[in-house]
């Protein structure tokens, strides 16, 4: 009798067990994007595309535009670290940045480049104009596949950007600017 007892409770400590673990799902940002993929980025970007920033390995980051004062900085580049890639990838592929291409009268000027590369040597290019409040997605040619608006949250790119570059004067001015507006 002790013995059955026993053995009906590891029955049924396997069971808690294994019902547990099935339970708990896939908490990452990819499975989270990949459900919204349908609301954003899978109207504009082909799979092969998305993937290519959802299986980045590295992401550099490069500021394009400056002002006069910045011309003798030297820190216009920036390798992102491991750990924050996984943020710019989930900000870039916000469904706010893919709901609208609104025609805007100016020249677009690229205040930064982030350039993602995957395994097997495939690497995109995104460039942003916090000004006209636009992105665009290049491929390793630099020709242009789409553009897109950044409404909603061109204020966190922004800060990120100036999380990698906290002392570039050009993204502290157009912050200022940008803040001081709303």
């Amino acid at each position: 009798m002790k013995r059955s007892f026993q053995r009906g409770l590891l029955i049924a400590a396997v069971i808690i067990t294994c019902v547990g673990c099935s339970a708990s799902g896939k908490n990452d940002f990819k499975t989270l994007l990949a459900e919204h993929k349908g609301d954003g980025y899978g109207k504009v970007l082909s799979d092969s595309i998305a993937d290519i920033i959802l299986d980045a390995k590295a992401v550099t980051c490069e500021l394009q535009s400056k002002a006069i004062e910045d011309s003798l900085r030297h820190d216009t580049i920036c390798k992102l670290p491991t750990k924050s890639i996984p943020v710019i990838q989930y900000i870039l592929l916000h469904p706010d940045n893919f709901i609208s291409d609104n025609i805007v009268y100016g020249r677009y000027e690229s205040w930064a480049c982030l350039k993602f590369e995957a395994s097997r040597k495939r690497t995109i290019y995104i460039e942003l104009d916090f000004g006209l409040a636009k992105w665009r997605l290049l491929d390793n040619e630099k020709k242009v596949i789409c553009q897109r608006d950044m409404h909603k949250n061109r204020l966190e790119i922004l800060r990120f950007m100036r999380l990698l570059f906290p002392n570039d004067v050009t993204l502290n001015i157009l912050y200022n600017n940008l803040t001081a507006k709303l």
